[in-house]
Order: structure tokens, then sequence, then C-alpha cells
């Protein structure tokens, strides 16, 4: 993995194809439902990245459809945890924000999907360092008594100045350094090489 994005025939790509009123309309919903419950570039919508990032979130009512088959137990086994689950989730949605900003168009609020991205970016740092495990996994089994200590919020307060590093990072950060971070999460690479 080089971590580069051929940016020429991605956007040559991306506005030859008939997708712009698709994206435009993903975008605007996603937009909405983000608007519902938090300001773009706030203190609280950035910890909501934080907080996925690092699967500190457990929550019991979580996706109640959100269950997996264990192919050994025939049992379904539920996600109670907020994070991202299986590799590759922080790059995909990535691809859809560059993707996005790249269209040929003024009907996209690319300085919010940039900011998203930045947010992304630092999530998935945060991701690759706690590696968070979902519930299932939890040593002594599923509940909210066994969040793995890194999992747990006090860790976030413990680490406040790595963070804090990271966000300044992913702030300055340009559009070619965070296709290197989040192209990396299709691998499981580490973010920081």
């Amino acid at each position: 993995m080089t971590g580069t994005l051929n940016v020429e025939n991605f956007a040559s790509m991306i506005n030859s194809l008939p997708i712009e009123k698709d994206i435009t309309m993903l975008c605007d919903k996603q937009l909405e439902i983000i608007g519902n419950h938090f300001a773009i570039g706030n203190s609280d919508f950035r910890d909501v990245f934080e907080y996925f990032g690092q699967g500190c979130l457990y929550d019991s009512e979580h996706d109640s459809l959100r269950v997996s088959l264990n192919p050994y137990t025939r049992q379904f086994v539920p996600y109670r945890v907020h994070i991202a689950d299986g590799h590759g989730v922080y790059g995909r949605w990535h691809a859809f924000i560059r993707a996005a900003t790249l269209l040929s168009t003024d009907k996209i609020d690319v300085t919010s999907w940039i900011e998203i991205d930045k947010l992304l970016a630092l999530a998935y740092m945060i991701h690759y360092t706690i590696k968070p495990l979902q519930s299932f996994e939890f040593p002594g089994g599923d509940s909210p008594d066994h969040i793995p200590i890194k999992q747990r919020i006090t860790w976030r307060y413990e680490n406040i100045h790595l963070i804090d590093l990271w966000r300044t990072y992913v702030a300055n950060a340009n559009s070619d350094e965070l296709d290197k971070v989040l192209g990396r999460s299709f691998y499981r690479q580490s973010p920081f090489d």
C-alpha cells in the first residue's frame, strides 16, 4: 500500500459517471442527520468521532438488529459497542467523502465534508491505537462492566496529550495526508507511518 491516490484519475472518473445526483442527495441527507444532533466544528461533534474510534460507548440497545450468527454455536451475537466493525470502514467513508469533494458541483458543502474527513482520520488513529473490541469479545463476557481498560472513557482523559497531538495533526492535514492515513484502514495498517 503506497498510501497515495491518483487524484486526477479519481476526479475524472467521478465526474464522468452519472452519480452526481446520488452523491449530492446522500451528502445532504447525512449532513441533515448530523445537524439534528451536532454542529459541525464544535467539540461535541469531534468527541463523537473520538469516542467511536476508541469504542468506549457501550449501549445495550445499540442496533438490536445488528447481530451476527456465530457459525459454531449457531447463536446470534449482538453488537453493543459503537465502533467500526471490520477493517476498511474508515477508508470506505473517506472514499465517499473524497468523491463528493472532487465532484464538479457547487451543491456539496465541501468545507463540512473536509472537516468530517479530518475527524474520521482522528478516529482511525485512536481506533488503531486502542484496537477496540466488540462487546461479545470482552474478557469476562458481554457486559459494560467488562469493557477493556483502553476502551473506558478514563483512558481518553489519561492520554489527552496524545489525542491533542493527533487533533493538531489532522487539523493541519491536507487531502494527500488524509488519503494516506485513511487508505491504510483497508489493510489495518498504522496511520502513523
